[in-house]
């Protein structure tokens, strides 16, 4: 039995988490107000986001209420029309996966120094899967900073000022995005 493809707008949120103080320790660790990153798709069915937190599962949710109620994202890259299939998005997410702060703060600390392949499920982690199954090219991300860098493709990024340089994927550049 195959997956049913029918085109979505892709596109992955950004959020700013520094409200709480594990927020704003993530923040003086990292040098970023990006905390947190998570995949929208916009059908003509509806608009969903897959969510993913310290303390719930991984799951596709309505994304006017998420943004509206829990989390409003600080920007929202857009990234094209894809064929994506949401049974094979929804089939792929970690069921199992909690967001686990041990495993992140060791690998940030050790981990990537020691064993570079060994990657802990992130929120970036999972958003870069999910990016290869819509078809779009991306790396593995642990951290949500690096993966704006490169979507945006910015060679700078400064979480004091919020100003963040190059963006290639602008409309005011007459180069191609994604």
């Amino acid at each position: 039995m195959g997956y049913e493809l029918a085109p979505a707008e892709v596109s992955v949120a950004f959020y700013d988490r520094s409200e709480c103080k594990r927020g704003k320790l993530i923040k003086y660790l990292t040098l970023t107000d990006i905390h947190h990153c998570s995949i929208i798709l916009h059908r003509k069915e509806g608009t969903t986001l897959l969510a993913c937190d310290k303390t719930h599962k991984a799951k596709f949710v309505n994304e006017e209420y998420f943004h509206r109620h829990i989390y409003p994202p600080n920007d929202i890259i857009k990234l094209g029309v894809y064929n994506v299939s949401i049974e094979q998005l929804m089939d792929f997410v970690w069921a199992p996966y909690i967001g686990d702060a041990r495993s992140l703060a060791f690998w940030f600390t050790v981990g990537r120094y020691l064993l570079p392949k060994v990657l802990p499920p992130s929120c970036a982690l999972i958003t870069s899967y999910l990016l290869r199954l819509c078809g779009i090219p991306v790396r593995d991300h642990i951290q949500p900073k690096t993966l704006y860098k490169e979507l945006t493709n910015a060679n700078y990024s400064n979480c004091w000022t919020g100003w963040v340089g190059k963006d290639i994927t602008s409309p005011y550049n007459n180069q191609k995005s994604l």
